[in-house]
């Protein structure tokens, strides 16, 4: 009994299930059916009005047959203002070409304003439109100039950010008057720490500090890393960081503390690059005290690379090296492993490797990882008048004759430092000899071209006045001269030519280096007695006499024997050197 029971409970729960089912199913027939009803009634609606589907289809299958190029050239005309650009991008093309006369192209210019003038916030976010204003700004007179940077003075900081309007912004700074451009820089005021990590807008920031701000604009910029106070009140007049402690010594640390947690964040590859950050790095290492300075030191050692071609990044460059423990003047060194020429040939780059060669105690890593680069292009190096300073300091450094007080007094701030412990002299002594063969052998092999030219001869007296094992190279310069001079062409002649003559006054007075000999007896036993009589008919050969005649008085006799038979001649010419050399010779009688 309890099992039928059980079974009809369950036939009944299966025929309730079905019911259910087919009530959803005819619901659903239902709603489908009011569904494509309405939709063909807004069909028949639509097609009222448009064409016929078939007309759709065929429609969409012709711009599928389109090129690329076609199909862009759709959606642009799709856009809103794409005639109004596309007759600026005409227009833009008209003012371009370099046959379009000067009125021609500002009546261009103006009906291009006129153009887009309302529209040029959206023109210049984008990587076509933009070049179009930049063409105004070019090309426009002050008037249509001063029309672009009233409409967008506003913008700067927006247009400074984007990836194509940073050119306009530069554009701007080049073409503006100088009080729009003022403007521009004074928009940068407040933003300076915020702008400088941002990459398009750091290039712009970049631009104005360099090329267009003033000293004190620059000081204002720079400003911003002392403190936040400092980005919002502004001085009559920028101040650096110096003016700032000396007038509020109390703050000093406050001011060094911020510039640290400020200037570390930065200190990335792409953002220390920038000058206004070596700048500000500049004043701090200038106020820090030890213990701040060897942490900015570590944080920055393997950047110096970076930033070392600018005049205040030298200078940071320099204080590392200065004040760097051991360890960091080897990561620093061997930083520069393969720039060593573009180091040397820099204006300010080259002052760090003077720095170097002045407080790296390890001159065998200074050989290896710098030296061997300079060995292996000493000729270009010799043939800059930067390179050449390279050279010489290696030779002689500090020497007043080849460096201006103003660099060495620069160079003495890092004498007596923590870590320079090896004697001065010893250190300069060891660099010399690593440079001293490769440079003997160059100057032998180009002899004649270095001496006649007026820079590189000063290297060439300088390697025979503090270089050892010279002999050869006076022999080389010896025999240039072991030839007859015509008084025709005296200036093919190396003792008549200007730089020639300069090269063997200065050798015949030289005191040579561990060497038995003298240059003016190296000369005596080159030259022939012809060929030094025919000096005689040179003013310039006749006062190179003099000097052999006053450099000893062996080498005066020898000369006498030589010059005897042409003593009437000497008497006969009229240049100032034969008239000294006569005298000479008669108070040797």
């Amino acid at each position: 009994m309890e099992a039928q029971s059980k079974k009809n409970n369950t036939a009944k729960t299966k025929r309730e299930t079905k019911v259910n089912d087919q009530k959803r199913k005819a619901k659903y027939i239902a709603s489908t059916a009011n569904g494509s009803s309405q939709k063909k009634k807004k069909t028949s609606h639509h097609n009222k009005d448009s064409v016929q589907p078939a007309s759709d289809q065929a429609k969409g299958n012709d711009v599928n047959s389109l090129s690329f190029k076609e199909r862009r050239k759709m959606r642009k005309n799709q856009k809103d203002n794409s005639q109004v650009t596309a007759k600026a991008k005409s227009l833009w093309g008209n003012i371009r070409m370099h046959n379009v006369s000067d009125e021609k192209r500002r009546e261009l210019i103006s009906q291009l304003l006129l153009l887009i003038t309302d529209m040029m916030q959206e023109l210049v976010m984008k990587h076509d439109t933009v070049r179009i204003i930049q063409c105004c700004l070019k090309y426009g007179n002050e008037q249509q100039r001063r029309q672009i940077c009233d409409r967008l003075q506003g913008s700067v900081i927006q247009l400074s950010q984007a990836k194509y309007s940073k050119f306009l912004v530069k554009k701007m700074l080049k073409y503006g008057t100088k009080k729009q451009r003022n403007e521009i820089i004074k928009t940068f005021y407040g933003h300076v720490r915020r702008l400088i990590r941002q990459k398009e807008a750091a290039e712009v920031l970049e631009t104005a500090y360099n090329d267009y701000a003033t000293a004190s604009q620059r000081a204002f910029l720079v400003e911003e890393f002392y403190g936040p106070e400092f980005a919002i009140f502004k001085s009559s007049t920028g101040r650096t960081l110096n003016d700032i402690i000396v007038n509020e010594p109390s703050n000093k640390m406050k001011i060094l503390k911020y510039m640290h947690d400020t200037l570390m964040p930065l200190l990335d590859r792409d953002v220390i690059k920038h000058t206004i950050i070596h700048r500000a790095l500049f004043e701090y290492f200038l106020h820090a005290d030890a213990k701040m300075r060897t942490e900015m030191i570590e944080a920055t050692r393997e950047a110096i690379i970076h930033i070392l071609h600018t005049e205040d990044g030298s200078k940071v460059a320099m204080h590392c090296i200065w004040h760097g423990t051991p360890k960091d003047r080897k990561v620093i060194v061997k930083s520069m492993k393969s720039y060593v020429k573009k180091i040397c040939l820099e204006e300010h780059g080259h002052y760090v490797m003077l720095a170097i060669f002045d407080a790296v105690d390890d001159t065998v890593l200074v050989r290896k990882a710098l030296l061997s680069e300079v060995i292996s292009d000493l000729n270009e190096i010799s043939k800059s008048p930067i390179g050449r300073k390279v050279l010489l300091y290696l030779l002689s450094a500090r020497d007043g004759r080849y460096f201006h007080p103003d660099v060495v007094k620069i160079l003495k701030q890092g004498d007596g430092n923590l870590y320079s412990k090896k004697d001065s002299d010893v250190r300069s002594k060891e660099l010399r000899v690593a440079i001293s063969e490769p440079l003997v052998t160059f100057i032998t092999e180009n002899v004649e071209e270095l001496i006649l030219d007026n820079s590189t001869a000063i290297l060439v007296i300088a390697v025979v006045e503090n270089v050892s094992g010279v002999t050869e190279i006076m022999k080389a310069i010896a025999s240039l001269a072991n030839k007859i001079l015509d008084p025709d062409n005296e200036q093919d002649h190396i003792v008549a030519n200007p730089s020639g003559h300069f090269v063997f006054k200065k050798l015949i007075k030289a005191k040579i280096i561990d060497e038995e000999t003298s240059f003016s007896q190296i000369l005596l036993e080159v030259v022939t007695p012809t060929a030094f009589q025919s000096w005689i008919y040179s003013n310039r050969g006749s006062f190179t006499l003099v000097s052999l005649m006053e450099s000893s008085p062996a080498s005066a006799d020898k000369l006498q024997q030589i010059l005897r038979d042409v003593k009437q001649k000497i008497k006969q010419q009229s240049s100032a050197g034969c008239s000294v050399l006569s005298k000479l010779l008669s108070k040797k009688k």
